[in-house]
């Protein structure tokens, strides 16, 4: 792990007080830090540790190939259950975080 890690009154404050974007498939809280960090909670409604794991694979890939507007931003992601395929999933997610994107003028 690189840095300190993030406590849970750091979580809690981003809770309350960070931006929440939201899609069918996902609840974003996001809040200025530090440093970026990220985190994904999938609930035991998504399946078996093999789907729950999956859905966070797919999420840090989907992360992978999308331009935040600030580096320094905690994320945390919040799954919902949906029977939508990979591509679609991450769609949502990228549109979901496209308040996030640095504008191309």
């Amino acid at each position: 792990m690189n840095g300190p890690r993030v406590r849970l009154r750091d979580y809690r404050a981003l809770i309350a007080r960070g931006r929440k974007l939201f899609s069918p498939c996902y609840l974003v809280y996001a809040m200025p830090y530090g440093r970026t960090v990220f985190k994904a909670a999938v609930k035991k409604r998504i399946g078996n540790a093999v789907a729950r794991n999956r859905e966070k694979r797919h999420i840090r890939a989907a992360l992978r190939h999308t331009t935040l507007k600030s580096p320094h931003l905690v994320l945390v992601i919040l799954t919902r259950p949906a029977g939508m395929g990979f591509a679609e999933k991450q769609a949502l997610l990228r549109s979901c975080l496209r308040p996030l994107a640095p504008r191309h003028d």
